[in-house]
């Protein structure tokens, strides 16, 4: 059942326990980042330090990082402006314009790319229709506005059924030859 629902490729504790080179060595190349309770407590403005050296890990990988928010572009702007990275607001999730924005900005294609979020029903079905791998990450913090808490409580079945408790990590290497930047 879970095959057709879909299923988070991989699905990690936290956003900073992902190893990039491995990502990088399986030939992806296009990192796609929600901020909010992904990268850093919702509602924060400013890049922790943590991010900083995240997205200078990432970088120092091989890899493309794009900022995929539905925060409003100003704010995401805010976040991804001072990191030097490429940054798009207003994505739409689970729509994929944002996605083919990134695709189309970057010259990668959405085989190589992997969207990381915290959420099952923005986040994982953005990826999942933008032909995207997906890691689902642990929120960072239960702070949340309130409807956000309710698409969690309408996640909580689906999560629990296809995704469960333990951490895992289903990756599979990029079969499509490598295109635009390498």
């Amino acid at each position: 059942m879970c095959v057709s629902l879909g299923r988070p490729d991989a699905y990690y504790s936290s956003i900073y326990t992902i190893s990039w080179p491995a990502l990088r060595q399986k030939g992806y190349r296009l990192i796609l980042l929600d901020i909010d309770n992904t990268l850093m407590p919702h509602g924060r403005h400013e890049a922790t330090p943590a991010v900083r050296q995240l997205l200078s890990d990432l970088k120092a990988a091989g890899l493309v990082p794009v900022i995929l928010s539905n925060a409003q572009t100003k704010r995401a702007a805010t976040v991804g402006n001072p990191l030097q990275v490429l940054t798009v607001g207003n994505a739409g999730k689970p729509g994929t314009r944002g996605i083919r924005q990134a695709c189309r900005e970057t010259g990668l294609t959405a085989a190589q790319a992997v969207l990381i979020g915290d959420q099952l029903f923005t986040d994982m079905l953005a990826g999942w229709r933008g032909g995207c791998r997906t890691i689902l990450v642990r929120r960072l913090s239960a702070t949340e506005p309130w409807y956000i808490h309710l698409k969690r409580l309408l996640e909580l079945p689906w999560r629990w059924f296809c995704v469960g408790g333990s951490c895992y990590d289903h990756l599979p290497a990029v079969t499509e030859p490598e295109s635009g930047l390498g």
